[in-house]
């Protein structure tokens, strides 16, 4: 699934800065080899697409082409000399500190790893002129809206790492570390869910002649994301309940207390079955415009999955 995630938000800068005057919105998080020919060109993805969504997790392909047509910027920009002097060196014996490895949670929780949200540019801001003119359906400037669901993901995110502290040392249970698991999927989400929106606005706002062709290919990376968040949040609904369940029957907590549990893990399989409908509306809206727009075509779902 990480793989994909690269080649998908690949995608997602090459296509903006084909179509708009700005730089790409977000970060690529790898680099390939392309031909840039002319700057109208519709870019497209170079992953082939698959068969469409399972039920046992999400699909996060992209349209295809035989010949990409956008090139990625290097995700640094190449060092400029300004003096002809050598570059200073260190003489120092000490050794640079060394940062320790990412913490994971234990195999014996059951949980996955948390889904980082999408990554922005550090050294792209966004048009002012663009997004101040960019509103939600409620009327909320989108920049506002951004830095709201990017509070909530940060509140979340540190409520996380305290409980998997506190998990790892024995002073909470399982079911606290995957309640704050499925908090950071849903905050994660709706912080990607702005970010997509305020790169659409960018898109609309160039002078590219196949906006809509960019507009699908970055609605088609916003279901992939959607999808392995929501599949996240299931996974974690499930642990849960198995955790609340187990204590249930040993008599710990009243019988009751199942009932929410329950209703949390059919809430959650119910989104993730709505982001599944939303990927296969996106692939035929892909279908509709391959030909135009150089997209590879998706196969036909099966019957049972429309």
């Amino acid at each position: 699934m990480r793989s994909s995630f690269a080649v998908k938000a690949l995608l997602v800068g090459a296509m903006i800065a084909a179509v708009t005057a700005g730089q790409p919105v977000f970060a690529p998080r790898a680099t390939t080899t392309a031909a840039a020919t002319d700057p109208t060109t519709p870019p497209v993805s170079t992953q082939p697409a698959t068969s469409g969504p399972t039920s046992t997790g999400p699909t996060t392909s992209a349209p295809a082409t035989a010949e990409p047509t956008a090139t990625e910027p290097p995700s640094t920009p190449p060092t400029v000399t300004t003096s002809d002097s050598p570059p200073p060196t260190t003489t120092s014996d000490t050794p640079p500190p060394t940062m320790p490895p990412p913490v994971q949670p234990p195999p014996i929780t059951g949980l996955p790893n948390p889904i980082p949200p999408v990554a922005v540019r550090p050294d792209i801001a966004l048009d002012p002129a663009v997004t101040g003119a960019c509103r939600d359906a409620a009327d909320i400037r989108l920049t506002t809206k951004l830095a709201l669901a990017q509070n909530a993901y940060n509140t979340a995110q540190r409520i996380y790492d305290v409980t998997f502290t506190n998990f790892g040392i024995g002073t909470v249970y399982v079911q606290d570390l995957a309640l704050a698991l499925i908090d950071l999927g849903q905050t994660t989400t709706a912080l990607n869910n702005v970010k997509y929106e305020l790169a659409k606005c960018q898109v609309r706002a160039g002078a590219g002649p196949n906006k809509d062709c960019v507009l699908l290919s970055l609605e088609l990376n916003r279901v992939a994301d959607l999808l392995a968040q929501r599949q996240l949040i299931v996974d974690a609904a499930k642990r849960y309940y198995d955790a609340i369940k187990v204590k249930v029957d040993i008599g710990s907590l009243p019988p009751q207390a199942l009932v929410p549990a329950v209703r949390k893990w059919e809430d959650a399989k119910t989104m993730l079955k709505d982001a599944q409908q939303d990927e296969r509306d996106v692939h035929t809206a892909v279908n509709q415009v391959a030909e135009r727009c150089g997209f590879m075509r998706y196969p036909d779902p099966p019957p049972n999955a429309r």
